[in-house]
């Protein structure tokens, strides 16, 4: 497991617990994002994190 996997791990797992009674496809929808940005940062970095 990469950093990245564990990264989305752990926001998916705080967001569970903060957030489950305000949205429930949305948590998809934001997790998607994140992998975005973290693919972006990435590709910044010049593909190392």
């Amino acid at each position: 497991m990469n950093i990245e996997q564990q990264l989305c791990l752990a926001l998916s797992q705080v967001i569970n617990m903060k957030y489950r009674r305000y949205w429930t496809h949305d948590l998809d929808y934001v997790l998607f994002s994140v992998m975005e940005r973290l693919s972006i940062v990435r590709s910044l970095k010049g593909g190392t994190l």
